[in-house]
């Protein structure tokens, strides 16, 4: 096997609570209300993204690229249709089932300093934008700046749903065991890993540390040359790695937690992943 042995529980302890600020902001400090105008509230609640300050305008606005706000940048991380031209590599928008995905890719992008959510053409699409310089009036629009997000699961908590979800448990073997698609199953994997990885910087000791890397390495070499023949092997090591944490991971996901918030990866909705971010259903 991969593993001689593994502590179940790492001795630097964990990374935190169940459900934690994207990127490490708190929801207390959101720097814009957001703006609901006419769009029906999604299971998101306001005060998860924190209060607004003072002063910010309220009322259904959308920001326009009008030729010098948006951002062209690679969303191809999270997002799979609607992007500018056809091209998820570059562009400022991208389809977008809830505001909170809106708001968290926004937070993950450099150059984003706003966005801005709603319906067009039937769709729901989020904008990205380098300023609110853009502001229109317009109903069943909403958005905020980048600091205005909602609280996101813990990166081990993320880790841990996504390698319990039973359709990725079912690809275990392969497609001779039933997996529908291994690809998503890969992508899944690599989703667990890194989420892993980030959480075992402050609470994994240097050996832990040191299977993890190996199977993120192992899954990356995976992903770039798919094999159905190989894909066992590689989902058996990542289960190993995984299993020997599992108590830690346990430990982690026993603070009470909001899974159905629509802004959570979709693991979280019980399905594999469709993105390396995981928001696309």
């Amino acid at each position: 096997g991969l593993l001689a042995q593994l502590p179940s529980r790492p001795p630097h302890g964990g990374p935190g609570p169940a459900a934690s600020g994207a990127g490490g902001r708190s929801a207390a400090h959101c720097r814009a209300a957001v703006a609901m105008g006419g769009l029906p509230r999604s299971a998101l609640d306001d005060s998860q993204f924190g209060r607004a300050v003072p002063g910010v305008r309220r009322g259904a606005q959308v920001y326009r690229h009008a030729g010098a706000h948006g951002i062209f940048v690679d969303v191809s991380p999270f997002a799979l249709r609607g992007c500018w031209q056809g091209d998820c590599k570059s562009s400022d928008k991208f389809d977008a089932h809830d505001r909170g995905v809106c708001a968290l890719v926004c937070a993950q992008i450099d150059e984003c300093m706003h966005w801005t959510f709603g319906e067009q053409d039937g769709v729901s699409k989020c904008f990205l934008r380098r300023s609110d310089a853009g502001r229109e009036v317009a109903e069943r629009w909403q958005g905020g700046s980048r600091d205005c997000v909602p609280v996101e699961a813990a990166d081990a908590v993320q880790a841990f749903y996504a390698a319990e979800l039973p359709a990725l448990r079912a690809c275990d073997a392969g497609r001779r065991g039933g997996c529908e698609d291994i690809s998503r199953a890969a992508l899944t994997w690599r989703f667990a890993i890194e989420r892993l990885a980030r959480a075992g910087e402050e609470a994994f000791d240097a050996n832990a540390m040191r299977y993890v890397a190996q199977i993120q390495s192992d899954t990356d070499a995976f992903m770039a040359q798919i094999s159905e023949d190989n894909y066992p092997v590689v989902a058996a090591n990542n289960r190993e790695v995984f299993n020997a944490l599992r108590g830690w991971l346990e430990s982690q996901a026993e603070a009470p937690f909001d899974t159905s918030a629509p802004w959570l990866p979709s693991v979280f909705r019980g399905q594999l992943c469709s993105s390396p971010a995981c928001y696309v259903d």
